[in-house]
């Protein structure tokens, strides 16, 4: 499955999830906490591969050329090491939102 699809059902899991489990105030805080540390270590390692597009003059070999190109290729096309990242944060918000939502339907039940 992926990722988008993964998003895409926490997302309608957030809007329209029954509230089939227990779950208090600290552990979803404790959940929270985990998510938005794992997405700004996500984030800071997007900030390391953005950077690999700027390398330095491979030099005048068409091999050297070839690499280089191969990956500015790997970091930024669609399929790249960046749109992979960017999904990977995206499902992370969404989890975060979708965590939040079910506590929040959860404690107004309780």
């Amino acid at each position: 499955m992926a990722i988008e699809d993964l998003t895409g059902q926490l997302t309608m899991l957030k809007e329209h999830g029954a509230p089939d489990l227990e779950l208090s105030e600290a552990t979803r805080d404790q959940y929270v906490a985990l998510i938005r540390d794992y997405r700004a270590e996500l984030q800071a390692q997007r900030q390391n591969a953005a950077g690999l597009g700027a390398l330095f003059y491979a030099g005048d070999y068409d091999s050297a050329k070839l690499t280089r190109l191969q990956l500015e290729s790997n970091v930024g096309a669609p399929n790249g090491i960046l749109a992979t990242l960017d999904a990977y944060i995206a499902y992370l918000d969404a989890l975060e939102a979708t965590v939040n939502a079910a506590c929040k339907r959860l404690l107004a039940q309780g």
